[in-house]
């Protein structure tokens, strides 16, 4: 198995605070992605790929600053993901994109566990932030 470090000397010694996240690898299906509203247009250098896809020659000639993915995608989930990433020795930012996660602890948990290198995150974003205040506050009052 391929194992690789990210050429950080290669890089500007400068950050441009406006892309700190350049180059983006995104797992998933790209139309999927546009159909649940997610932008790209704030990232100036992004690929989708399917899970099958990725190997380390692809993230060697990427380089990717930050890896995004579904937390459950169409063939895959966030430990598919972790999985593989871990196999292949990457160790940067890796963050899955959820509208709802019923126990973000114990999800963190599990891929720390399978992943310890890896600087992994869980992003709820919900589809609608009208929506999911009414949910909380409902939430809310079923448990006072």
């Amino acid at each position: 198995m391929a194992h690789f470090k990210i050429d950080l000397a290669s890089r500007p010694a400068t950050v441009d605070t406006a892309h700190v996240y350049d180059r983006t690898l995104i797992i998933g299906d790209s139309n999927r992605w546009k159909d649940e509203g997610r932008i790209t247009s704030g990232l100036r250098d992004f690929a989708f790929l399917e899970l099958s896809e990725l190997n380390a020659r692809l993230l060697e000639e990427h380089q990717p600053d930050i890896i995004l993915s579904p937390l459950v995608g169409d063939n895959f989930d966030v430990i598919d993901v972790v999985t593989q990433l871990d196999a292949l020795g990457y160790t940067g930012r890796y963050r899955a994109i959820a509208e709802t996660a019923p126990d973000t602890a114990m999800i963190l948990r599990e891929v720390s566990a399978i992943a310890p290198e890896i600087d992994f995150d869980l992003l709820v974003m919900v589809e609608n932030p009208q929506e999911q205040a009414l949910r909380d506050v409902s939430d809310d009052r079923k448990s006072a």
